[in-house]
């Protein structure tokens, strides 16, 4: 008897069991899929599938699902018709378990810069009290902590152990349509403080670029069940431009203080 074969009697014998045995079953098929990688791609496509369906909570299924949907890209060589719900919803898990490592990576920056805004507003601490602007505090430099607590709260929503994709994208909605009606509070911040006159890039990076972030989450909330790739790649561009955004103004509040401390009238 082949290791093959002991893994597929393991799988059958254990998913006949009932729920108790489904995260046995769940390691069977995976280990099954591991072997059939290397000369059956079809058949550890469709295993991999029957492993995380089986256990939705087996990370290292749906790692490996991602993996070789990446690989082979599934979604380009089957057509849409013949795809079974339960298979695309499959699909879609696994492509969302392979952004993990991104916004890892990603939390971690945001969730540092945060710590940097408060190390870099007690160090200025002198000069906000000199110049008595809470309006301009709130126009400039509170969307930047906003934008940086967004980009950590959309990776750990996307670090989660989510069973669909569906609710994710209610998140990702939610956090669109309040990061719109943030954009035009702070639009309307910009406007009626009186410390600095905004010049075309402040609109442009306070006003345009967020409110553009904040409507793509919505669009990829809206298209996530249907298209869940380009959903995904939406939203991670999203997030990386809302942590850009973060980054540039910081800086730019920073250098004003810095370079402008001794003329607080300047614009």
């Amino acid at each position: 008897m082949t290791l093959q074969s002991i893994f597929e009697t393991i799988l059958t014998r254990k998913a006949s069991e009932g729920q108790a045995a489904n995260q046995q079953a769940s390691e069977a098929a995976r280990h099954l899929g591991a072997l059939a990688f290397l000369h059956d791609t079809q058949k550890a496509l469709t295993t991999y599938r029957r492993a995380v369906g089986l256990d939705p909570a087996n990370v290292e299924g749906w790692s490996q699902l991602a993996h070789l949907l990446f690989r082979i890209g599934p979604l380009r060589r089957e057509p849409r018709r013949s795809r079974s719900c339960r298979e695309r919803w499959v699909d879609a898990m696994a492509e969302f378990a392979a952004w993990n490592s991104f916004y890892v990576i990603v939390g971690s920056a945001a969730g540092a810069l945060i710590g940097l805004q408060f190390v870099v507003m007690t160090l200025l601490i002198a000069d906000i009290q000199r110049l008595r602007t809470p309006e301009a505090g709130a126009a400039f430099a509170t969307p930047s902590v906003v934008h940086f607590g967004v980009v950590l709260l959309l990776s750990a929503v996307a670090s989660a152990p989510w069973q669909a994709l569906s609710a994710v994208a209610v998140v990702w909605g939610c956090v669109g349509l309040s990061g719109i009606v943030y954009a035009v509070v702070v639009t309307r911040r910009l406007r009626r403080q009186t410390a600095y006159r905004p010049v075309c890039e402040d609109w442009l990076f306070h006003v345009v670029l967020p409110f553009a972030a904040y409507a793509v989450l919505v669009g990829s909330a809206y298209v996530a069940l249907s298209h869940a790739r380009p959903a995904l790649f939406l939203v991670g561009a999203a997030v990386l431009l809302l942590l850009f955004i973060g980054i540039h103004n910081a800086w730019d509040a920073a250098t004003y203080h810095v370079f402008n401390n001794n003329d607080p009238t300047k614009s």
